[in-house]
């Protein structure tokens, strides 16, 4: 099982990333360990974790948690809390949605610097 993942890894995360479609808004968050951060989406989204730490935790308008390691391919309108229950290594996030994707405010302790706008696609 192991030998698989290594040989398709790559292409997992590059098709997945591809699932937003070409026209996307896309947001890279640093969330700090025992934080969260909280986005205002809607439409196809992809959400990539990269760090040491390759696991994270979502909740989609305040419905139960979610675990996510390293992508998770989401449909969703409404928030998105991103947590990083790691009590040591901080994760970065790289969000990509369809239609709108915005930061809303930190839920406990993520500093503004921390979410990055990225590009659109196109």
């Amino acid at each position: 099982m192991y030998v698989l993942w290594l040989k398709y890894y790559n292409k997992i995360i590059v098709e997945g990333m591809k699932f937003p479609g070409e026209n996307y808004r896309e947001l890279r968050v640093t969330v700090k360990p025992s934080s969260s951060v909280l986005l205002e989406v809607e439409g196809k989204c992809t959400i990539l974790v990269n760090g040491v730490n390759g696991w994270a935790t979502i909740r989609v308008n305040g419905k139960a948690k979610e675990k996510v390691f390293k992508i998770r391919l989401l449909k969703a309108n409404g928030r998105l809390e991103i947590i990083n229950e790691s009590k040591v290594f901080s994760i970065d996030v790289i969000v990509r949605c369809s239609s709108k994707l915005s930061p809303a405010h930190s839920a406990s302790g993520a500093s503004n610097e921390a979410l990055d706008e990225g590009r659109q696609g196109g």
